[in-house]
């Protein structure tokens, strides 16, 4: 063989030999997939869900098979009256509604749910990925439900704890058996604020003051009518004292004749008892009876 013809083939045969170890390293490229800490691995074949899942961690699979990543740590999904809070962040996104008495309130919630991964293909099957799930099924039910408990809540209740007890307690509900049949955990649902209409809020802060007032002047009469009646025992207590040292005086007349003498010993004159009986010279500092 010519040197020329030679060449050629080795040439030839590098060509193949780069081309076979492309193909291979494009292979690999696309069979190889990472699956992250705390996500599940679903296998789909031509976009189709073929029930494979994989565990997080390096894994190989077909060229032609993809493997869609679905988080199975706790996931929060707000909707909020707060701009560039919650998942519709360029508009408030909290839910509107509507008392029984026809007032227009907004309501923040928080929905805490997780993926079931055991069944995570079943997930993937059926919403596709969290995003549209929350869209499809979490959202629209929410609102729903919401609209539905409020309209039998009346204004002066609905902001109250009572009040918000009820939306949440009935929003976790109905997202309770809605995720009954899914492959979905429901976690906690919080209901963080409930607005009042401006007015409402402006007569309610007045009656409040109005209250407050109320309750200081109330506590303010209470403090008098105990130290009225503070002052009446002991009126009543002192009263009590002095009837009694009377009767003991009564009952006493030796005492009481002592306690005449000691009063008048700083006079110099004689004095005689109203019933004669005593004679007392302060001079001498004598007494006698007649």
């Amino acid at each position: 063989m010519e040197p020329s013809s030679r060449n050629y083939s080795a040439q030839l045969l590098a060509i193949v030999a780069v081309a076979f170890i492309g193909v291979l390293l494009l292979t690999a490229a696309f069979s190889y997939h990472q699956v992250p800490e705390g996500h599940t691995g679903v296998e789909k074949e031509f976009g189709a869900v073929t029930g494979a899942q994989f565990a997080a961690g390096a894994h190989f699979t077909a060229p032609w098979k993809a493997v869609q990543t679905v988080e199975c740590r706790p996931r929060t999904y707000t909707m909020s009256d707060q701009s560039g809070e919650g998942e519709k962040e360029i508009q408030k996104d909290a839910v509107v509604v509507q008392a029984v008495n026809g007032t227009t309130h907004r309501v923040d919630i928080t929905i805490r749910y997780r993926v079931n991964c055991a069944n995570s293909s079943g997930f993937v099957s059926e919403w596709n990925d969290e995003e549209q799930m929350e869209d499809r099924l979490i959202r629209p039910t929410v609102r729903s439900q919401l609209r539905d408990e409020a309209s039998s809540i009346r204004t002066s209740q609905i902001y109250t704890a009572t009040g918000r007890t009820k939306l949440q307690q009935s929003a976790q509900s109905a997202l309770t058996e809605q995720f009954s049949s899914q492959a979905i955990i429901l976690e906690a649902v919080q209901i963080r604020e409930v607005t009042l209409p401006e007015g409402y809020q402006k007569e309610l802060t007045k009656k409040e003051n109005s209250k407050v007032k109320i309750d200081r002047k109330e506590n303010q009469i209470e403090v008098e009518k105990k130290e009225a009646e503070r002052k009446r025992v002991e009126a009543n207590a002192d009263a009590e004292v002095i009837r009694i040292r009377g009767d003991a005086l009564d009952n006493n007349s030796i005492v009481l004749r002592d306690r005449y003498i000691d009063a008048i010993k700083s006079t110099d004159k004689v004095i005689t008892s109203p019933d004669q009986e005593l004679i007392i010279d302060a001079q001498n500092d004598t007494s006698s009876s007649g």
